[in-house]
């Protein structure tokens, strides 16, 4: 401890030390040259000395930062060594309080045997604690999904047979009962849509729920080979009607609406063609007057033609 203190000492007093020297002017700063009173031989005297104190000073300085580092490494070795004789000192003082007990190979510290024990349940974990409710800014929105409802069979008074005429094979006799069932169809529907509207292959199709031939023999003077005719159950429901007369209706708004969009096209193209025109005119000055009369005209007109192409 006492070799402690003695390097904190001999450290403090080399600090202050430097810093006196630091505070002392340099030498060539106050340093004054007469060069009336002497001559040029004391100047390079005076130069010499002064140079050497400065390096006298300097090799003075650079000691003293030395001998604080050799200082400094002395006191963390020091206190590295305090502090390892600290700890060892305590763990003799450990193993001193300790005492010996038979039938333990170790020293224990006093009053920690234990000679009796007695078994007992360990403490219950705490109750878990219930989530925070959050209550929710809105309620859930129920969405309504719509169930599909198969169609309903048709009865047996809403089935209506079509018959075709005499055919020479399957397929004339199929296609001559198609014929008859839309003719048959159009009539029925007569009074909810126009009679020039005919439903189309698919709808026919769907509407057909069975199918029979059935095999004619014709002979006059001589025989012939086998004939056929076609005969067709087909749904002729209520519902098959709303069906027909709904689909009708879709068609009908989607021509107005065909309609609609290619007048409107005209019309655009018409104004287009006249504002064209006009600037163009302008922009010529009137020289093409006429050209380009003729040119609008026939834009309009083809565009026309184009347009009725496509809603017709």
């Amino acid at each position: 401890m006492k070799r402690l203190i003695l390097v904190v000492l001999l450290v403090l007093g080399l600090v202050a030390y430097v810093r006196l020297n630091a505070r002392h002017p340099h030498i060539h700063d106050t340093y004054y040259i007469d060069f009336g009173s002497h001559g040029p031989g004391a100047v390079q005297r005076e130069y010499e000395a002064a140079r050497q104190a400065k390096e006298d000073a300097d090799d003075a300085r650079r000691e003293a930062l030395e001998a604080i580092e050799d200082a400094r490494r002395e006191v963390d070795e020091a206190t590295r060594d305090a502090a390892r004789d600290a700890n060892e000192a305590l763990s003799d003082a450990a193993r001193e309080i300790r005492e010996s007990v038979e039938g333990i190979p170790v020293p224990i510290v006093p009053g920690t045997r234990v000679t009796t024990a007695s078994p007992a349940p360990p403490a219950p974990p705490a109750a878990p604690r219930a989530p925070a409710r959050h209550r929710s800014a809105r309620p859930a929105r129920r969405v309504a999904v719509a169930s599909f409802t198969p169609p309903r069979p048709p009865k047996p008074d809403e089935i209506h047979k079509v018959v075709g005429r005499i055919s020479v094979n399957e397929e004339r006799a199929k296609a001559d009962a198609r014929r008859q069932l839309q003719e048959d169809v159009a009539t029925w529907l007569e009074p909810y849509v126009p009679a020039s509207w005919r439903p189309s292959e698919r709808q026919l199709e769907a509407m057909v729920m069975q199918t029979r031939l059935t095999p004619v023999e014709k002979s006059f003077e001589k025989p012939y080979s086998t004939l056929y005719v076609a005969e067709l159950d087909a749904d002729f429901s209520a519902a098959r009607r709303d069906e027909l007369v709904r689909s009708h209706q879709q068609i009908v708004v989607r021509d107005r609406m065909f309609k609609l969009a290619g007048l409107l096209g005209f019309v655009l193209v018409c104004l287009a063609a006249v504002s064209g025109y006009i600037r163009t005119d302008e922009a010529t000055k009137g020289y093409y007057t006429n050209r380009l009369r003729m040119l609008a005209a026939a834009g309009v007109g083809a565009a026309g033609v184009v347009i009725y192409q496509m809603i017709a």
